[in-house]
């Protein structure tokens, strides 16, 4: 099974600005938008890459170690913007120092609705969601992960637990071995020529 998590662009430039940057790239007196990660490699490291690569904006990234000091610097303005989980920017956005701007996902998330998706924002090809599955070791027995399977999926549906991730900024969605698997290589293929043009390596 997976669980996901959306991502959020959170900043108070918007993703408008940053297409007007693409096309006035040309430009010498364009400057250049620094965003924030926790560090090389990381997921919110390739999307800002792919937001670059897509609108032709000039981004430069700068690395942390973790994301609550980039964090720190992007609401006391040393960087842009940066894409954070919804969770870890929610203080903030909730004093009104920072606010998400767009969803890095294919759809809205319905736990910041209002937020429209980069796609809707007139960027294509930009969407990363950020997933936590639960995996077992080879060879364990296949009677073994079929009840755990069954146990942990009867878990998730409980609407106490659903009501616990919610409030970390967490979607359930549950699915069956095979569907993980093929999540699994669908990002290996989506993502894993984008690390590899960028030669992203982590640290």
């Amino acid at each position: 099974m997976k669980i996901l998590s959306r991502l959020a662009v959170c900043a108070v430039l918007s993703l408008a600005s940053l297409a007007s940057l693409a096309h006035a790239q040309g430009s010498k007196t364009v400057n250049q938008q620094t965003y924030g990660s926790p560090g090389v490699g990381t997921g919110t490291h390739i999307v800002g890459e792919m937001l670059a690569k897509e609108t032709g904006a000039q981004l430069s990234h700068v690395p942390y170690r973790g994301a609550g000091p980039a964090l720190i610097d992007l609401v006391g303005g040393q960087i842009d913007f940066m894409f954070d989980v919804l969770i870890g920017s929610r203080g903030y956005r909730d004093e009104g120092r920072l606010r998400a701007i767009a969803a890095a996902t294919p759809e809205r998330t319905p736990l910041r609705p209002e937020a429209p998706t980069i796609a809707e924002s007139g960027i294509d090809n930009v969407d990363f969601t950020i997933w936590w599955g639960i995996s077992a070791k080879a060879g364990t027995p296949a009677d073994v992960v079929e009840r755990l399977q069954k146990d942990i999926v009867e878990a998730m549906s409980d609407q106490a637990v659903h009501k616990q991730f919610e409030a970390m900024g967490v979607e359930i969605e549950t699915s069956s071995q095979e569907e993980f698997a093929a999540l699994i290589d669908k990002d290996a293929a989506t993502y894993g020529p984008v690390i590899k043009s960028l030669e992203i390596k982590l640290d």
